[in-house]
């Protein structure tokens, strides 16, 4: 009985498959993103994510870089109890929104899948949705351009959650911060 159960907890954990939790989310509800449109540098300006929430992660910069076979690598750094910390990830576009992020170097089973959901007009600011996984909750960011979101930014993003009834769900119910 011990033997099946670690076989079963083995293969779902290490398993090339163990993407189980990707969903396919509506044309409706995604953007199509241009390389340009994502290349550079990022601020996380609001989340709902209890990766950064619990653990008083703050100052979060996201360079996101697109490699010439179009792997687009993701250097992660943000500040925890006055330190500096850093996540290396790989991503593939499987549809011009859609992603899935792995860490470069161990732990490949901790895969993320990601959506971009909505941009503004100026391409300032991103708002992602990251699916329900197995190491991690639904969730939805908000990443942009400068370290700060501004006062008519963050109006904008409030009418667009009003509109989108998607991110209206998404976000209703969650408590959004800013991580500054």
């Amino acid at each position: 009985m011990v033997k099946s159960w670690f076989v079963a907890i083995f293969i779902l954990l290490f398993s090339p498959f163990s993407g189980f939790a990707q969903t396919n989310l509506s044309n409706n509800y995604v953007i199509s993103l241009a390389d340009d449109d994502l290349n550079g540098r990022w601020h996380l300006v609001m989340s709902n994510s209890r990766f950064w929430k619990k653990a008083k992660r703050s100052d979060i910069i996201i360079d996101f870089t697109i490699s010439a076979d179009k792997t687009i690598e993701e250097l992660i750094e943000y500040k925890q109890k006055g330190k500096m910390h850093s996540i290396r990830l790989s991503s593939i576009r499987t549809s011009p929104s859609h992603f899935v992020s792995k860490p470069v170097s161990g732990m490949h089973f901790f895969k993320n899948y990601w959506y971009a959901v909505a941009m503004d007009a100026g391409k300032q600011w991103l708002v992602i949705y990251h699916v329900n996984g197995l190491f991690r909750r639904e969730s939805v960011d908000v990443i942009s351009r400068s370290a700060s979101f501004s006062e008519r930014e963050n109006e904008q993003f409030q009418k667009l959650c009003g509109e989108n009834y998607f991110l209206k769900a998404k976000t209703s119910h969650m408590s959004m911060w800013i991580s500054h």
